[in-house]
């Protein structure tokens, strides 16, 4: 299953449908990300991909490693 890139990403109720799919869930956030200009660095998708598989995840990197945009993509998880 290939995830699209959601219209309107704060429209979780599209988000929720994809929960049952984590890698569709990850693949859309990433995708999403990467429009928008901010790619993911390797700790962000090593983190994404946890959260989206259900673990809870402590991410200690450095500021500005974008440990923020790891939060907002727990949100959709």
């Amino acid at each position: 299953m290939t995830a699209a890139l959601l219209d309107d990403p704060s429209d979780l109720s599209a988000l929720r449908l994809m929960a049952a799919d984590p890698d569709g869930l990850y693949t859309s956030f990433a995708t999403w990300a990467q429009h928008a200009g901010t790619p993911l660095y390797p700790a962000q998708e090593e983190a994404l991909i946890e959260l989206v598989s259900g673990a809870n995840v402590v991410l200690a990197t450095p500021t500005g490693s974008g440990k923020s945009l790891v939060a907002t993509g727990a949100l959709y998880a």
